[in-house]
């Protein structure tokens, strides 16, 4: 995006004209009347999130009846502009990026909208220390038993039966990881496993344990273990 340059556009009937620079975010909520007029070309990421994946992911927390998301033409939001190129930079890399990631990091986006754009009443809050003991087995039993899947982060909160911001904050306190990070863990740790059992190809490890190409399985094992897949067959 050129720096400093002015786009005008009308919200609900209003004309209203900014200078917009490289980090600003637009937030446009639903059934917002909505028109931009830019001749400079610009190019930005588009971040949407329909109302059933808030339904989702802010039931338990706030009545959504209630929740009210005001437009903001523009605003300067660093996590809003980092979650965005992280994104466009997991979707370059892997076109088909794990569900995993992408519904995490809209579930942060739409937690971090509601606290910083939005009114609406909340609801009483039950607090706790982790997920219950039974729950946090079945969701590491379900994902050690698919980690050849594409899993998402909607099927392990339903298997808990919490919304996505509630789980997602309950398994990080049980395992001190984000669920993203547990099922990265455990993809690593069932290719090491394959690795050292000499069985299978490096390129077949890659897919049985759900990484969609050799380049993440490496990027992963070397972040994680400091080494890549092809010291540890050799040992």
């Amino acid at each position: 995006m050129p720096s400093g340059y002015v786009v005008e556009a009308r919200i609900n009937g209003r004309l209203q004209k900014s200078s917009l620079v490289t980090g600003h975010s637009l937030i446009i909520p639903r059934g917002t009347a909505y028109w931009q007029s830019d001749n400079h070309k610009s190019k930005g990421i588009t971040l949407g999130l329909n109302f059933g994946f808030l339904e989702r992911t802010l039931s338990e927390s706030i009545d959504l009846s209630s929740l009210e998301l005001h437009p903001q033409f523009p605003t300067f939001d660093p996590l809003i502009y980092q979650i965005g190129l992280a994104l466009k930079a997991e979707l370059e890399q892997n076109p088909h990026s794990s569900r995993l990631y992408a519904e995490s990091a809209a579930t942060f986006l739409a937690t971090h909208l509601f606290h910083h754009y939005a009114q609406g009443k909340q609801k009483e809050q039950i607090t706790t220390s982790g997920l219950p003991k039974y729950k946090l087995q079945q969701v590491i039993d379900y994902i050690h038993a698919n980690l050849e899947c594409n899993i998402g982060l909607t099927e392990l909160a339903d298997l808990a039966q919490m919304s996505l911001s509630h789980f997602s904050r309950l398994f990080k306190q049980s395992t001190g990881y984000s669920p993203h990070q547990f099922v990265i863990k455990c993809r690593v740790e069932r290719a090491r496993e394959l690795l050292l059992k000499g069985d299978l190809s490096i390129a077949d490890i890659t897919y049985k344990v759900g990484f969609a190409n050799q380049g993440h399985l490496t990027s992963h094992f070397k972040r994680l273990l400091g080494v890549t897949p092809k010291v540890v067959r050799a040992k």
